[in-house]
This record gives structure tokens, sequence and C-alpha cells, in this order.
């Protein structure tokens, strides 16, 4: 029944090849635009998840008032974090984080300036998920000096031979020895270290005075925001308290959902300018999801509108004995093949599209994001259901006509309803457009 149903469709659409041009454009033209949203969405709420408990990562930032003057940094003190870990039941375990601005290296006569270089507490890898190629994550930033590349540095500095052991010198004279190989981040971060390194004095982190630092916490999962920011607030009466005294100002604690950080921090001092926008994505979404919708009343219209051609068609065949449920399902079929190929197609646009859109939004998108089986699957459902939308009133619309008005030439269905209905999806077809 189901070949029977195909090879019916393909004829009736072989013998309507402008009707069937017109659909499979329109709906390939929605998917390829809606489909570039889509990855532009994705890659935007994609950032800092790719860390295995990035739902349990918080970052402890300031309100600092001194003298009438707020400033919301991302900093804290150096020993906040350690202290929270220590103190704290609920805190599993903490990293520190600096940016090294001015980061050289001397290979041979030539200078590099090497971007993403931190210094990092011995516990990053802890907390942050950075997967070691070789090294030890627990001893890698132990000794002063120490420095962990990642595989990009490792090929670019030491080819073709073994990075780990090696020496990578300063432009201060300063040498670091490689204790680890790093996996690049090929996921979006706030930050994305290329190469960290160990903190040169191991008294940073009992140092209240030094503010520079990012501190992150990673909670236990029985652990609440509510209880964390009562812990903080202990922390701060025992150990800053007195110095925002001193300072005639006062200092608040904020914490961090580290995904929240790209699109909610815009605090001084980021480790890396956040320019995420949540916005973007709720217009983006219901965007693609409109221009989806546009096609799909395109597709609707278009079939109601030949519906005095099918007419006969419906009527010879209900004479013949076919059930409703039969025409259903070959109008339905009808429709799963357009929108397959539109499908394919749209694909197939938008993988040609998407290094120009990579150069208008300045990213980085790429297209074999798509081979996971998740976005597969995701892909086959939203053709299912495309289908279904786009072909399913034709096909009720059309199965309803009765053989003995039809054959006789007379009024074969109730023309008044389906022409109201084809006037408001037209009316909210050009409103959406306009819009």
């Amino acid at each position: 029944m189901l070949r029977n149903y195909f090879n019916i469709a393909l004829r009736t659409l072989r013998q309507q090849r402008v009707y069937s041009l017109i659909n499979v454009v329109g709906l390939a033209l929605s998917v390829s635009s809606a489909l570039l949203l889509f990855l532009y969405v994705t890659d935007e709420l994609s950032y800092d998840r790719y860390h295995e408990r990035a739902n349990r990562i918080y970052r402890v930032a300031m309100d600092v008032n001194v003298g009438g003057e707020k400033r919301e940094v991302a900093v804290a003190p150096a020993a906040l974090a350690p202290t929270l870990a220590t103190d704290y039941t609920d805190a599993e375990q903490y990293a520190i984080v600096r940016p090294i601005n001015d980061f050289n290296i001397v290979d041979g006569s030539e200078t590099f300036a090497q971007a993403d270089v931190f210094y990092a507490s011995t516990t990053v890898f802890d907390v942050f998920t950075y997967p070691l190629i070789t090294g030890d994550p627990q001893t890698a930033l132990q000794e002063p000096n120490s420095i962990v590349i990642n595989q990009r540095m490792a090929d670019c500095y030491f080819p073709a031979q073994e990075a780990l052991g090696q020496t990578i010198r300063g432009e201060s004279n300063a040498n670091y020895r490689v204790t680890g190989v790093m996996q690049n981040v090929t996921g979006n971060g706030h930050f994305t270290p290329q190469a960290l390194v160990s903190i040169w004095d191991k008294e940073k982190i009992t140092s209240w005075g030094d503010w520079n630092w990012a501190n992150y916490v990673l909670l236990t999962p029985s652990a609440t925001p509510q209880s964390f920011r009562e812990a903080l607030s202990g922390v701060y009466d025992a150990h800053l308290a007195e110095r925002a005294a001193e300072m005639s100002g006062s200092i608040d604690f904020v914490i961090q959902p580290l995904t929240d950080i790209h699109f909610y921090s815009r605090r001084d001092f980021e480790l890396r300018v956040n320019d995420g926008n949540m916005s973007y994505i709720y217009t983006f979404s219901v965007i693609a999801l409109l221009l989806v919708l546009i096609a799909c009343i395109n597709y609707m219209n278009l079939a109601t509108a030949r519906s005095v051609r099918r007419a006969k068609e419906v009527g010879v065949r209900k004479a013949l004995g076919s059930l409703r449920s039969q025409l259903v399902g070959q109008f339905l079929v009808e429709s799963y093949l357009i929108v397959g190929v539109a499908v394919l197609l749209g694909i197939g646009l938008a993988a040609l599209l998407l290094p120009s859109f990579n150069q208008f939004t300045q990213k980085t998108i790429r297209f074999d994001a798509f081979a996971t089986p998740t976005v597969l699957g995701g892909m086959i459902i939203f053709a299912l259901t495309l289908g279904l939308i786009a072909g399913g009133y034709p096909a009720f619309f059309l199965s309803r006509f009765k053989p003995a008005k039809v054959l006789k030439g007379g009024h074969f269905g109730e023309r008044t309803a389906g022409f109201t209905l084809r006037q408001a999806l037209v009316v909210f077809q050009f409103a959406v457009s306009i819009m």
C-alpha cells in the first residue's frame, strides 16, 4: 500500500511540476534559513557547557562600593575559593585563574606572543574539563614554572617530538617545564586556555589582599545557591568586613552560574569580553519558527487552491471504494515526499551559505555538528512534524469531498469555510512577512 502511495505521489508531482517546484523551493529556503539560525542559537547556548559538571560550577564576583563609587568586578581575593572549599561543606572543589596578559615565547631568534595563557591553581583540572593527552592532572601544576600546553602549541613548538618534559623559554628568561599536554578546547567558553601555568607563589591562595583572581567553586550535587550565599556571608564577616569598614565602603559577593556568564556578565576584569545576548536567542528562535510556518502556510494554500483539480480524482476514488483514511494517507505521502526533498535541499543550501554566515556573525560554526545522533534524530523528527503540519490540513480537506456532488459537477466541499480559512492564512502570512 505504501509503495502504491509513493508511486502515485511521484506521478502526481511530475505532472504538476510548477506546483511541486514552488513548494520545494519555498520549503527549502525556509529550512535553510531556519537551520542557520538554529546553528547560531545552538552555538550561543553551548558556551561553557562542554565542562562535564558545568551545572555545578559557580564563579564568585564582587560589587565593590568605595567612596560612593560602585564597581562590578569579575574578580575576588585569591584566598576566597580555597577558603570556601575548606570551610564550606557543600563546596566539593575550587579553582582560581588569572590571565597572563603578555606571555611571549622565545624560540631561537624569534619571539612569539602567545594568547590565552593563564595562571591556574593545581585543582583546575578537578573543576573544569580539560582532558590531558599526556601528563598527570593531579601533579601537572604543583611545581613552580610548570606549564600545561594544548596540542596546538605542542605541534607548533615541538613538531615531530614529545612535548612532555621539554622547556619553553619566556621573554624574561623564565623557563617553563612542560608537565602536560591537554586537548585543544573546541567548545565555546568565557575563557578557553591554550596554556595553564602554575602559580609562582603558593602563598597566593592564602592572600586576602590580592583581588585579581577569578574564583570558581564546584558545588556538591545537594548544594543550593541559597546555602552558598549564606556561606559567602560568613566568609565576608570573617575576612573582609573589617577591610570594607576601613575603606568606608562595602563589598557584596555575587555568585554566577558558569553557563550564565557569557550572556549576563558585563563586569570589569572579565577574562574575555562576554557579548552574549539572550534576546537574540529568543528573537532568532521565533524567526526560525515563523519562517518554517510561512512555508507551511504557503504549501497549505497552494494545495487547497488546487482542490478543484483534485476533486474529480477524489470523487472517482471514493466511488470505487477508497476509504477516507486511504485518501488522507495518499495526500500525506505527497506532503512528506515534497518535505523530504525540501529538507535535503535546505541542508545543502545551509552548508553552502555557512561560510558567509560565519563571516557575517563573526563565528566559527562547523557544519559537522549535525553529525551527532541527537541532531540527526532531531532533524528526522523535524521533517516528520513539518510534513504533518504542511500536509495535514490539505489531506483532511481534500478527503472530505463528496463523490456524488463532485461527479455531478456541483458544489463538492465546504467551500465557504475553506475559502475563509485560506484568507486568514494569507493575511497571517503577509503580516508575519511584514513584521
